[in-house]
């Protein structure tokens, strides 16, 4: 029986006034860590954004725009110029800045625009577990189904098998982040190139996560979906500058797709939020011309992390037979001398007792399996994106 709104206290009224579908919008796990650790001045090793200055290029320019007048509306060419001109000389896809990419107020405002260009009630959307927490809320908000195929320890591969069995008549699309976040992983060419044949048989796209896409740390560089061969008008790649340039508070980020798919992003980005921000948007066309130098730092620097980060936590105890391919980030499982404590409890001590918050794994799966029940509680996200000062004083205490 429907509820009189007039008859119950303001709580409720407010309550019974919400809509179904933010049932399935909850709030971040990582950002209730963030202000946790804030709250009791811990170390964060839980999100990922950096504790370190950025480029002062990248500031002077966003400073010289503000000053120069970019302080209105703006979709601004000369940042899809750089994207398209960046995109194509690494991974020899031809795009055409004009049509086929659209900026957007980060990444995640991409996939979700990309999401709902193309979902509607009774999709499904194909999950990689574990995954971004953001996602599957995305997919629900469009009215589609999340069906999750699972990246399978200690490797994080999956199983070609279950990813057909996950793929039906009403399989709109496959999300793929490569480098993955949380796990580090970086999907090889003959996985994309499995993955890519079975959406072709079943005539669906993939909507391809690339943010990690300079951090990669094999001698093999990242591949794009979009670059394997007939898959340039079957994907949909998002990215942004947030991590490349350590300013995950600008929120510029994009998304490249064929003409028909980007026009829609488009619209729909300039119904939610009219721009991205029209100073950092400047700045960034900027940056992403950048000498090859800056990139050739960025890796090595954040490859020394991951040795120092990695050889610390093997010597903790850690459980981690394959070190992250890619992004920031390593998933590790908890160690032995824990006993049975889940990843839960294991960070809530490092939290009260050490001074440092990382992320339980728990919180990247969604739907899971009988197979991962076993061990999705056993693991933790930590974020090396830190200066050394701080992984020096924080990493005795894992």
């Amino acid at each position: 029986m429907p509820v009189d709104v007039r008859e119950v206290r303001p709580t409720m009224r407010a309550q019974a006034a919400l809509a179904t579908r933010v049932s399935d919008v909850v709030p971040s796990s990582i950002q209730e860590l963030s202000h946790q650790a804030k709250e009791r001045g811990a170390i964060n090793l839980a999100e990922g954004f950096p504790d370190f200055e950025i480029d002062g290029r990248v500031v002077e320019e966003a400073v010289q725009a503000m000053r120069g007048g970019s302080n209105q509306y703006s979709d601004c060419w000369e940042l899809k110029q750089a994207v398209a001109k960046t995109f194509s000389k690494a991974q020899g896809v031809p795009v055409d800045a004009q049509e086929e990419v659209v900026v957007t107020c980060g990444q995640t405002e991409a996939l979700a625009m990309a999401v709902l260009a193309m979902v509607e009630p009774g999709d499904e959307v194909v999950l990689f577990e574990p995954l971004y927490e953001t996602y599957s809320a995305i997919v629900k908000l469009a009215g589609g189904t999340p069906v999750y195929v699972q990246l399978h320890p200690p490797d994080w591969t999956f199983c070609k098998e279950e990813l057909e069995a996950a793929i039906n008549k009403n399989t709109k699309a496959v999300v793929l982040n490569s480098p993955h976040n949380p796990t580090g992983k970086v999907f090889t060419r003959l996985e994309l190139q499995a993955i890519a044949k079975i959406c072709s048989h079943h005539f669906c796209y993939v909507i391809s996560d690339e943010v990690y896409e300079n951090f990669v740390y094999t001698e093999d560089k990242h591949i794009s979906f979009m670059s394997l061969p007939n898959m340039k008008d079957r994907c949909i790649v998002t990215s942004s500058a947030s991590k490349t340039f350590h300013v995950t508070g600008w929120r510029i980020g994009w998304a490249i797709a064929c003409k028909e798919i980007a026009e829609a992003i488009s619209n729909l980005h300039v119904k939610f939020a009219d721009s991205a921000p029209a100073p950092f948007q400047v700045a960034i066309a900027s940056a992403l011309n950048f000498e090859h130098e800056y990139m050739a730092r960025l890796q090595e620097t954040y490859a020394e992390k991951r040795r120092v980060v990695c050889q610390q936590l093997i010597k903790a105890g850690y459980d981690l037979p394959h070190w992250p391919a890619g992004s920031f980030y390593v998933f590790a499982r908890i160690p032995e001398w824990t006993g049975n404590a889940t990843d839960v409890q294991y960070a809530e001590h490092l939290l009260q007792n050490k001074g440092v918050a990382v992320v339980p794994g728990h919180v990247f799966w969604e739907g899971g399996s009988a197979a991962c029940e076993e061990y999705k509680n056993k693991y933790v996200r930590i974020a090396y994106c830190k200066k050394d000062s701080t992984l020096d004083a924080v990493l005795p205490c894992l």
